[in-house]
C-alpha cells in the first residue's frame, strides 16, 4: 500500500485521540483504519476493540472491505465474521489473538451488546453525526 509522508507521520505518531477534518475522498477513513487503528491494536495489551460507523453496512463498506483500500483488502490475514460467529455472536475482524467488533452507532441493541467489554482501540468514523446516547456511553 502507498502512503503519503504525512499520513505516515499520522500513523506512526502516539496519540489518544486522533481527530481527522479534511474534503470528501482525501482517505482520512481508508488510510487512517487500516493502518494507524490496526496500529493501535497491536500495540494495546487489551484483545477487544471497536469500529463504529453510522450502521453496520457502512462499516463494512466503507472499512471494512472497500475494494481497493479497505483493512482485509491490505491485510488478508484478518478474518471478517461480519455475520458474527458460534464464539462471537457479534460482527468482528479476527487478528491472531485480537477481536475488533463491528458496530453501527443507529442501532443502540447492538452497541448496547458491547458495553460493559474492556476495549484498547476504538474507532468512530463520522463522530458529528453520530447517536449521542452512544457518545454519551
Amino acid at each position: 500500500m502507498k502512503i503519503s509522508q504525512k499520513y505516515l507521520d499520522i500513523c506512526t505518531t502516539d496519540s489518544k485521540v486522533d481527530i481527522l477534518e479534511g474534503t470528501t475522498a482525501a482517505g482520512k477513513t481508508t488510510t487512517i483504519m487500516s493502518t494507524k487503528f490496526l496500529y493501535m491494536v497491536k500495540h494495546t495489551k487489551e484483545k477487544r476493540h471497536l469500529i463504529v460507523a453510522k450502521d453496520l453496512g457502512t462499516v463494512v463498506s466503507n472499512i471494512v472491505a472497500t475494494g481497493t483500500c479497505g483493512i482485509v483488502d491490505n491485510f488478508p490475514e484478518i478474518q471478517a465474521n461480519i455475520n458474527g460467529s458460534a464464539e462471537q455472536p457479534l460482527a468482528h475482524l479476527k487478528w491472531g489473538d485480537d477481536i475488533i467488533y463491528l458496530a453501527g452507532y443507529d442501532d443502540a441493541s447492538k452497541w448496547k451488546k458491547i458495553l460493559g467489554k474492556q476495549l484498547g482501540a476504538v474507532a468512530v468514523d463520522e463522530i458529528n453525526i453520530a447517536n449521542m446516547d452512544f457518545i454519551r456511553e
